[in-house]
C-alpha cells in the first residue's frame, strides 16, 4: 500500500501545476495527452512497485508505456501528421517536436493549438512525474522529489503567470503529506490507510473528470472535450488549429428539415483585433416575442406560410439561445437584443423553446436593389473597423481586385464570397500553418489553409475593407435529419459547430453568406447566389439543392485515397511497418540493460562487507512495508520484519518468519561485526547466500 499511497500523493502534487498551466497554454491542446501519459505512468509504477522489488526497471518501463500512450493520443487527433507503426513516424515525431517548440517560443500566452505542442507538454509533465516517483519511491527519498515537482512550476514562475492561492496550497499540502508518508514507519500509518487510499482515489477522479469541467475547456470550435453541452468558444483565435473530441448529439429539433432550418446562431461577434475575436456585452435588452434584427422589414415574404420549429437542448451551458437566421417570433416573450440578434437565457441545463419563422424573399435581384438603398446598422463604425497591421495595404489592394466590376454592395458581397469559395488557392484544413506576419488574415490569404473560422473572419475583414458593415455569427450547421413519425426534424452534433459572416446590405439588413467551401457547408443561401448563375460553376461545386441525407459539417470527411488501392504503381511508395524494427530494438536494449545492471551489481558487491549485505537485505524487504528508523538496532528491525502482515504469492506451507531465515543470519552477522568485533566475520559466500534467500522471500510474499 505504501508505494500506491505515495504515487497518489504525487498525482495530487502534479495536479496543481498542470491546472495552472492552462493560463499559459490552452488546455484543449494538451489535456488528453497529459492524462494519458501521467495516468499510464502512475498505473504502471503502482503495479510494479507493489508486486516487484525492482528499483530502476519500474521507471524505465513506465516511461516506455506512458510514451506509447502519449503518441497514441497524438496519432488519433484529427488531421494529425503522426502515424503509429511506420518508419516515417520517427522523423515526423522529431519534426513535430521542433515545430511545437517554435510555437511555444513565438506565441504569446495563452498559446493556442499547434503541431507538437501537446507532445512537448505531455512529455515534460510525464517525465517530471516519473522522475519524482523514482526519487520518492524508488530511491526512498521523498524530499528529493520536490525538485521535479518544483520544475513543473517553472513556466508559471519564469513567465510570472497569476496562480491561485488554492493551487499553491494544494501543491504544498500534497508535498508535506508526501514527506510525512515517506519518513514515518509504514506500520505507524496503518490507521490512516483508508484516508490515504481515499485521497488517492479522489485524486485520480479529480484528474480525469473534474478538472476539465473546472477549466471550462470544452469548445466545439477549437477544443477537445467529452462534454455534451452546447457551450461555444467565443474567444476565437484564427491561428489555432481545429481539434475536436467525440461527436455528441447536442440539439434536437422538429418541424423543419435541416435544409429548411439552415444554420442557427447564439452569438454575433464584431470586435476583431487582427488575430482573435472578442465579445462585448450589450445592455440593450428588450422583452419581446418578436425577434426581428435590424433591417429585414422590406425583405419579408408575405406570401409564404410561416413554419414552426421546436428545439430541445439537454445541456445549454451558456446564457444565449440558438436562433434561425430569418426573423422569428417566440411563443413567450424573452429578453432580446435586436442589434446583436441574440436572445438571453438566464438558466442553463435543459432548455425547450419554439419559434415561428417568417420567410424572407430569396430573389437575388431584390437583395441587389435593396442593398443600393440607404440603411446602416446601429454603431456602424464598429462593423467597419479593420485591424491596423503591416499588411493592411496588401489586403486593401486584394479587395479592390476581388470586387472589380461589382456595383452594388450585394454584388461586392457575392464576389467576395465566391473568391473564398471557388478560388483554387483555398483549401479546407483543420490545421493552420505557422504565422509569417503580424496579420493572421493576410497569412490565411497567402497560405489558403484553414477551417470555417479563418474563412468567415477573412470575408468579414475583406467586406469591411470594401466598405460593407460585417460581423461573424457563431453557432451550428443544421445537422442531420432525424424526423419522428414522419414529421421533419434533425439532430445537431458537436462537430456541426460553425461560423459564418453576416453583411449589412442597405435596406435589406443583415444577410448570411457562406465563404467556407461547399464540401463542408453545402450550397450557399439562395439569396447569396448572385445575379447571374454560372452553370459551370454550379456543376463544379457539385452541391445538392434538396435536403441532404446528412448535412455537411466542419469535420473533414474521409476521401478515397489512391494509396489504399493495391496496384503496381504504389508498391514502391507504400509505408513499411516499423513494428519489427521497434520490437527488435526494444529486445536488444532490454538485454543490454539487464547485462549492464548485473555487471554493475557484481562489481559493487565484490567490495561489499557484512554491513553492505545486510543493508541490501533491508532494501529488498522495504516494498513489503519494512521501514527503518535511525534508532533501530538490527535485532529490532528483524523482529519488526517477522511481524509484517504479508501474504504468500505461492503458498509453500512455510511462514514468513521461517522464510526470513537468511535475513536472520545476516542480522546475526551484522550484530557480530558491530558488537563483537573480535569474532571471525562471516564468509562472503555465506553472506551472498543469505542475501539471496532474503531477496527470494521478498519476491514470494506481498
Amino acid at each position: 500500500m505504501r508505494p500506491a499511497a505515495l504515487i497518489g500523493l504525487l498525482l495530487l502534487a502534479t495536479l496543481a501545476p498542470v491546472v495552472a498551466l492552462s493560463a499559459l497554454i490552452s488546455p484543449h491542446v494538451w489535456w488528453a495527452s497529459v492524462v494519458a501519459g501521467v495516468g499510464l505512468a502512475a498505473a504502471t509504477l503502482a503495479a510494479l512497485r507493489l508486486f516487484t522489488s525492482w528499483v530502476v526497471w519500474p521507471t524505465l518501463i513506465a516511461l516506455g508505456v506512458s510514451g506509447f500512450g502519449v503518441l497514441g493520443v497524438e496519432s488519433r487527433l484529427q488531421d494529425s501528421e503522426f502515424v503509429f507503426g511506420t518508419l516515417e513516424s520517427f522523423s515526423t515525431l522529431f519534426s513535430l517536436i521542433l515545430r511545437g517548440a517554435e510555437t511555444l517560443r513565438t506565441d504569446t500566452a495563452p498559446v493556442g493549438s499547434g503541431p507538437g505542442v501537446a507532445l512537448i507538454v505531455a512529455g515534460a509533465v510525464t517525465a517530471l512525474f516519473v522522475a519524482a516517483e523514482s526519487l520518492a519511491v524508488g530511491a526512498d527519498s521523498p524530499a528529493l522529489a520536490g525538485v521535479p515537482l518544483l520544475l513543473m512550476w517553472a513556466p508559471e514562475l519564469v513567465l510570472g503567470s497569476d496562480v491561485s492561492a488554492g493551487l499553491i496550497l494544494l501543491s504544498a499540502v500534497a508535498y508535506i503529506a508526501l514527506l510525512a508518508a515517506g519518513t514515518r514507519p509504514w506500520l505507524a500509518l496503518k490507521p490512516a490507510v483508508p484516508i490515504v487510499a481515499g485521497v488517492t482515489t479522489l485524486t485520480v477522479l479529480a484528474t480525469v473528470i473534474f478538472t476539465p469541467w473546472a477549466l471550462s475547456y470544452p469548445s466545439w470550435l477549437g477544443g477537445v472535450g467529452g462534454s455534451a453541452s452546447t457551450r461555444l468558444d467565443l474567444g476565437l483565435d484564427i491561428r489555432d488549429d481545429l481539434v475536436r473530441g467525440a461527436n455528441r448529439p447536442l440539439i434536437y429539433y422538429h418541424g423543419l428539415s435541416p435544409a429548411e432550418l439552415g444554420p442557427i446562431h447564439s452569438h454575433t461577434l464584431a470586435d476583431f483585433d487582427g488575430r482573435e475575436w472578442h465579445t462585448e456585452d450589450e445592455e440593450v435588452w428588450l422583452e419581446t416575442s418578436r425577434l426581428f434584427p435590424e433591417g429585414y422589414a422590406s425583405m419579408l415574404d408575405e406570401g409564404e406560410e410561416r413554419r414552426a420549429v421546436q428545439f430541445r437542448i439537454d445541456d445549454l451551458a451558456q446564457d444565449r439561445l440558438f436562433l434561425p437566421e430569418s426573423p422569428r417570433e417566440m411563443q413567450v416573450p424573452n429578453l432580446y437584443n435586436p442589434f446583436n440578434d441574440e436572445v438571453y437565457s438566464a438558466g442553463g441545463g435543459k432548455a425547450a423553446y419554439a419559434f415561428s419563422g417568417l420567410p424572407l424573399i430569396t430573389d437575388p435581384e431584390v437583395w441587389h436593389e435593396q442593398s443600393l438603398s440607404d440603411g446602416r446598422p446601429t454603431d456602424v463604425e464598429r462593423y467597419l473597423q479593420v485591424p491596423a497591421t503591416s499588411k493592411f495595404a496588401e489586403i486593401e489592394a486584394l479587395t479592390e481586385e476581388i470586387i472589380d466590376g461589382a456595383e452594388s454592395p450585394y454584388e461586392k458581397a457575392v464576389a467576395i464570397q465566391d473568391f473564398f469559395r471557388n478560388d483554387d488557392r483555398f483549401e479546407y484544413t483543420t490545421s493552420v500553418p505557422s504565422p509569417d506576419t503580424d496579420d493572421a488574415v493576410w497569412d490565411f490569404l497567402e497560405h489558403g489553409q484553414g477551417y470555417c473560422v479563418q474563412f468567415a473572419t477573412a470575408m468579414v475583414v475583406v467586406a469591411r475593407t470594401a466598405g460593407i458593415p460585417a460581423r461573424m455569427a457563431v453557432g451550428f450547421l443544421p445537422g442531420t435529419p432525424a424526423g419522428d413519425g414522419g414529421e421533419p426534424g434533425g439532430v445537431i452534433r458537436s462537430h456541426d459547430a460553425h461560423t459564418w459572416p453576416q453583411l449589412y446590405l442597405g435596406a435589406a439588413g443583415w444577410a448570411r453568406f457562406e465563404p467556407t467551401p461547399a464540401a463542408r457547408t453545402g450550397a450557399v443561401p439562395e439569396s447569396a447566389q448572385g445575379l447571374t448563375a454560372d452553370p459551370a460553376l454550379e456543376e463544379s461545386e457539385d452541391v445538392p439543392t434538396a435536403a441532404p441525407t446528412q448535412a455537411p459539417t466542419d469535420a473533414p470527411e474521409p476521401s478515397d485515397s489512391p494509396a489504399a488501392e493495391v496496384s503496381a504503381t504504389d508498391v514502391g511508395t507504400r509505408r513499411l511497418p516499423a513494428w519489427p524494427f521497434i520490437l527488435a530494438l526494444a529486445v536488444i536494449a532490454a538485454g543490454f540493460l539487464v547485462a549492464f545492471e548485473r555487471r554493475q551489481q557484481a562489481r559493487a558487491r565484490a567490495a561489499w562487507g557484512t554491513e553492505e549485505y545486510w543493508g541490501a537485505a533491508v532494501s529488498a524487504l522495504r516494498p513489503l512495508g519494512l521501514h527503518s528508523l535511525p534508532a533501530d538496532t538490527p535485532t529490532a528491525l528483524l523482529r519488526r520484519a517477522q511481524d509484517l502482515e504479508v501474504a504468500p504469492r505461492d503458498p509453500t506451507g512455510a511462514t514468513f518468519a521461517q522464510d526470513l531465515a537468511g535475513f536472520a543470519q545476516l542480522t546475526q552477522a551484522v550484530n557480530d561485526v558491530r558488537y563483537a568485533p573480535a569474532s571471525s566475520p562471516a564468509r562472503v559466500k555465506d553472506l551472498q547466500q543469505w542475501l539471496a534467500e532474503t531477496e527470494e522471500a521478498a519476491e514470494n510474499w506481498r
